[in-house]
């Protein structure tokens, strides 16, 4: 499942799952950010990325400091995706 996510985030960022895998907080954020910001996210594919994204955040270490970032543009993708 993780080598899934990391290679469909690979796509949508138009970089090899090495890359991605290297640095995952980075690419999520990159993802999240890449993502529109002002409007409901209705495609497929923002689904299938938000889902990769929840999957790979949650698989973080707890005391990354990253994490409060990026729990802050994933809450905001998710409620968007639900408008």
């Amino acid at each position: 499942m993780r080598s899934r996510a990391i290679g469909r985030l690979g796509l949508f960022l138009e970089r090899t799952p090495a890359a991605v895998d290297r640095n995952v907080a980075g690419a999520l954020e990159e993802v999240l950010c890449r993502l529109p910001w002002d409007r409901a996210l209705r495609r497929h594919r923002d689904r299938v990325v938000l889902q990769d994204v929840r999957f790979l955040y949650d698989q973080m270490d707890r005391d990354d400091l990253r994490r409060s970032r990026l729990k802050f543009l994933l809450e905001h993708a998710e409620r968007r995706l639900r408008l």
